[in-house]
């Protein structure tokens, strides 16, 4: 037996397509770390950013 249920849209899955530009992607793996975006990024943002977040988070 199954049961039907109404889900409002604000849960409902959204429809990325995927990025015209093959370079672009949502998760990097830097020499930094892993770095996964909300939105796809180049490599080169991908390193700059993961410098920054490295250069914070550094033990001092």
């Amino acid at each position: 037996m199954a049961i039907a249920v109404a889900v409002p849209d604000r849960m409902k899955k959204k429809f990325e397509p995927k990025p015209i530009d093959a370079s672009m992607r949502r998760g990097w793996s830097t020499p930094y770390g892993f770095v996964d975006f909300t939105t796809p990024v180049s490599y080169e943002e991908a390193v700059r950013v993961a410098k920054i977040v490295a250069d914070r988070t550094q033990k001092q």
